[in-house]
């Protein structure tokens, strides 16, 4: 018996123990196969990511190459800018060249610059060890493809001759030429150092101390090892004893260098190694970043972890088979549970207390209500807000309906909202809600959201109210603030521009949009150099200002110029200052600007008055001395000519009588014949004497009437009898008296005479005296070969105005300025006395008006009158 339960028992046990193993082995098998799954997904996951990696590291290096290509660009934009400004023939690279170095980067070793040719004709390393020189078949590339923004080559050699393959040369080429734009005029180029460049854009993605990054060239040519740096400028296909050695085959290398983008692994020496790869493209060169794992690596805390699930199952098991042994302590277990329970139950005491502690204490009011409207739990927040306001919030509430709480104006609203949210379980949000007490007034922003059990079920509501009190009333405080600042913006009677860091417009008032001739929503985003007159001189003085702001933050008020909307030009005062934030960043800057044009236009009526001031005092001046010398010649001159005639108009008796009587008393006697000789040397002389005194009494006359036209300019007649006139009526009699020279001279008079012209008050004789002046000015200008003589007159406003122009010869500048100068004139020597214009100044002066002349040489002359409308 004792046999057979031993038997019994053994059996037992071992079939005990095979189901044991069974269910290790099958565990075992199980885990295996996750294992298994899990690397592949790991592999795959970790490829991707490190493909995602290279790929982020290959975009960083080709977008350094265009921000470098676009850096360049910019800066020669900038000189040739500046070379327009100043209109200099200076060369275009060397100044491109001497803002190069103003480029800082590290990854840079030399900047330099070479000719359409591809001549080197600056260099910032002039003393480098290694030789810069551009092949004749990438300068060919550049020169018949001009799209390439930028290209890249390894050429840089060294005095031995040698290709450094640490260092690649940058080219940006510029084609400028107006004439010839498809022409190549410059290049401009950097020597740019690899393993800096590689340390900055690839060096950060090893992430770990078993993982390598490595850059390849499209040819296999290792540029980047920072691992191994003894292999850089090694071939990736080169077997030596390098740990190129290591490798079986270089299937892998092949597919890296064939494809943009490559995951996968390979073995070295039984490790299997995960790698991937992604390109970066550029003209001329390509970059093959590099990335590889050991799997081990990777995989090392996945391999713990189900080392961990392993032997935690095992223990599980092992638990299992032990546990048999301990159902005698089933009781013990029961107590332990019970404590346990017990010590849960505390636990959730304290938690509730703990929750309820953090929400009495919360700085949003709350009040928590059950499935019945009926107030469960407040917190101090919302006894605080009852106490400020007078309203009812306060520990009393609990157990009430919470509804009866709320101000009477309220209640409707609120049990529907509270029954909205019981009922239908969603959230309900009021931005602001105004709750009035007896202390006064409450802004809450108010949220009730559904309060839900274990099971989903709504057993109450939150309701949380924030008082936005405070917040509302700086908020209104801030737009009245901004709501003042932009009525005073927008009532600057000054411009005001706000632009952006990048000189975006973004923000102008009224008063410059009514400068520039644009529409607000025109001006906003609108780049600033588009107002921009393009004119060299106001671009300079746009530069000047822009490196003053890059000095001092800010520039005095300067002259500019700008263009408007309709293209015509407007002077203006700009004061500017650049806009910084807490940080000392630049953000912006903004511009106030005054419009000149009236200045401008009052400086140039101040210098005409000016002139004209200037003019009137020195025909006073020569007024009075003319006066003084005519007065003081005029006498005796009267005397001169008194006597001139009174000498022409004696008789004198005529020694041809005696001779007569000599004649019949002895024709032939000698005393006859001497008088006959003396007779005719008398005749002789007497017509000699009657000519010279024909001459001097002519000259005195036209002395005389020199003196006379004098003394009108310098002594008006006081005895001026001013009358109304219609100036119609002095411009038709004037044309009636040189009627028949303007016909006989081949000159066409157009008329256009306003016929309800109004009077003026002045003296005809001296207004007659004005368009006579003119219209025989106007023939003489016009003579030998005619033209039009045009005459219009109408009212403007309070003043009449008569316009004479003729088709003459013209005048230049320097002429116009003489030509009411006493004594000045064109004509001929002794055909005038340049006293005409001078009179005619004068007696315009004494009517009250104004004259104005236009001229151009070889095309006529126009002469402007404006006088007062005769005041009744």
């Amino acid at each position: 018996m004792t046999k057979n339960l031993k038997t019994f028992l053994l059996k037992r046990v071992l079939v005990h123990i095979a189901l044991i193993v069974l269910l290790i082995t099958f565990f075992l098998y199980i885990v295996s196969q996750i294992y298994t799954l899990n690397m592949d997904e790991l592999k795959k996951e970790y490829t991707n990511r490190q493909l995602l990696i290279t790929f982020q590291s290959a975009k960083q290096i080709k977008t350094y190459f265009e921000d470098l290509s676009r850096e360049f660009s910019l800066i020669h934009t900038i000189v040739k800018m500046g070379q327009m400004a100043i209109k200099k023939d200076a060369d275009l690279v060397l100044d491109t060249a001497s803002y190069l170095g103003e480029v800082e980067r590290e990854e840079i070793d030399t900047y330099f610059a070479a000719d359409g040719n591809g001549i080197l004709i600056w260099n910032s390393e002039n003393n480098s060890k290694f030789a810069i020189e551009i092949p004749a078949k990438i300068l060919n590339t550049l020169k018949t493809n001009k799209k390439l923004n930028y290209f890249l080559f390894r050429g840089l050699k060294d005095k031995n001759g040698n290709i450094s393959s640490e260092k690649i040369i940058f080219l940006k080429p510029f084609f400028d030429n107006p004439k010839n734009p498809e022409k190549l005029t410059r290049i401009a180029g950097a020597v740019i150092n690899l393993k800096s460049l590689f340390d900055k854009f690839v060096k950060p993605i090893m992430a770990d101390n078993d993982m390598s990054a490595w850059v390849i060239s499209s040819e296999g040519i290792i540029l980047y090892l920072p691992r191994h740096e003894k292999m850089v400028s090694n071939s990736i296909f080169k077997t030596d004893e390098s740990c190129f050695k290591c490798h079986k085959n270089f299937k892998t290398e092949n597919k890296i260098l064939t494809n943009n983008q490559f995951k996968g692994s390979y073995f070295i020496k039984r490790r299997s190694m995960l790698v991937s790869s992604s390109t970066s493209d550029n003209p001329g060169l390509s970059f093959k970043v590099v990335t590889s794992t050991p799997l081990a690596s990777v995989a090392r805390r996945a391999r713990l972890s189900y080392l961990y699930m392993i032997i935690l199952s095992v223990s599980v098991i092992l638990a299992l088979i032990i546990s048999g042994g301990y159902t005698i302590r089933v009781n013990r277990k029961r107590a332990n549970a019970l404590r346990e329970k017990l010590r849960d139950q505390e636990e959730i005491l304290y938690l509730k207390e703990f929750n309820e502690n953090i929400i009495r204490n919360l700085p949003v009011g709350i009040v928590v209500i059950d499935k019945e409207r009926k107030v469960q739990t407040v917190n101090n927040e919302i006894i605080r807000m009852g106490e400020k306001t007078g309203l009812n919030w306060s520990y009393d509430m609990l157990g009430k309906d919470v509804a009866e709480t709320m101000p009477e104006n309220l209640r409707e609203s609120a049990i529907s909202n509270y029954n909205y949210v019981l009922k239908e379980g969603n959230q309900y949000l009021n931005p602001m809600i105004v709750f009035k007490g007896s202390k006064g007034k409450l802004l809450c922003s108010v949220r009730i959201s559904p309060l839900r059990d274990a099971k989903n079920n709504i057993v109450g509501a939150i309701i949380m109210r924030e008082d936005i009190t405070e917040q509302k009333r700086l908020e209104a405080e801030i737009k009245e603030t901004k709501d003042y600042l932009e009525k005073v913006f927008e009532a600057s009677v000054d411009g005001i521009i706000v632009t952006d860091e990048k000189g975006y417009i973004r923000m102008a008032n009224d008063a410059v949009c009514k400068m520039l001739g644009y529409e607000k929503e025109e001006l906003i985003g609108m780049y600033t150099t588009e107002l921009s007159t393009k004119e060299s001189q106001h671009i300079q003085d746009q530069l000047n200002i822009l490196e003053t702001l890059r000095k001092e933050g800010k520039s005095a008020p300067t002259e500019v110029t700008y263009r408007r909307k309709d293209g015509t030009f407007i002077p203006i005062e700009q004061s500017t200052a650049f806009v910084y934030d807490d940080k000392g960043n630049l953000v912006g800057a903004v511009a106030g600007m005054r419009d000149l044009t009236e200045k401008k236009k009052a400086e140039e009526r101040q210098k005409e008055l000016q002139q004209r001031l200037i003019h009137s005092e020195k025909l006073a001046s020569i007024g009075r001395l003319a006066g003084g010398i005519a007065h003081e010649i005029n006498n005796p001159l009267s005397g001169v000519i008194t006597n001139l005639g009174m000498i022409k108009d004696i008789v004198v008796p005529d020694p041809g009588e005696i001779l007569k009587e000599c004649e019949q008393a002895n024709a032939g006697a000698e005393c006859t014949k001497k008088m006959a000789e003396f007779y005719e040397k008398y005749l002789k002389l007497e017509k000699k004497r009657q000519r010279l005194l024909e001459t001097a009494y002519k000259g005195g006359d036209r002395c005389k009437k020199i003196i006379q036209d004098l003394l009108v300019f310098a002594r008006p007649s006081a005895k001026r009898e001013e009358e109304e006139i219609n100036l119609n009526t002095c411009i038709e009699e004037s044309l009636e008296i040189i009627h028949n020279q303007l016909i006989l001279n081949n000159i066409t008079v157009n008329k256009k005479l306003s016929e309800g012209l109004k009077p003026i008050k002045g003296v005809k004789k001296e207004l007659d005296q004005i368009f006579l002046n003119f219209f025989v000015n106007a023939f003489h200008a016009m003579k030998p070969d005619g033209g039009e003589l045009s005459i219009e007159s109408f009212n403007d406003n309070s003043n009449v105005v008569v316009k004479v122009s003729d088709t003459g010869c013209g005048m230049t500048p320097e002429v116009m300025n003489k030509i009411f100068d006493p004594f000045f004139t064109t004509k001929d020597v002794g055909s005038g006395t340049g006293l005409g214009l001078s009179i005619v100044y004068e007696i315009i002066q004494n009517h009250n008006g104004t004259i104005d002349v236009k001229s151009k040489v070889n095309e006529g002359t126009t002469f402007t009158l404006k006088f007062p409308v005769a005041q009744k």
